[in-house]
């Protein structure tokens, strides 16, 4: 089963967390709702994610998301 903003609902069973980012406007301007287009600092969602899938044509900055290690 696939899920569009599974990342939300933390009690689900994910065996894979995949993140979208939009390649032309990457974290847009890396503030949270309403000031901005996240729900939630890059850094927490990071944690939860196994793949990170980049749509479209650009290099968006991605200085602000880490791979946890």
């Amino acid at each position: 089963v696939l899920l569009d903003d599974g990342l939300q609902h933390t009690k689900v069973l994910a065996a894979h967390n995949i993140m979208v980012v939009d390649a032309t406007t990457g974290f847009g301007n890396g503030k949270l709702l309403p000031a901005g287009p996240l729900r939630e600092p890059i850094k927490a969602a990071a944690k939860r994610v196994s793949t990170v899938v980049l749509i479209g044509d650009g290099e968006p900055d991605l200085s602000a998301f880490t791979v946890p290690v």
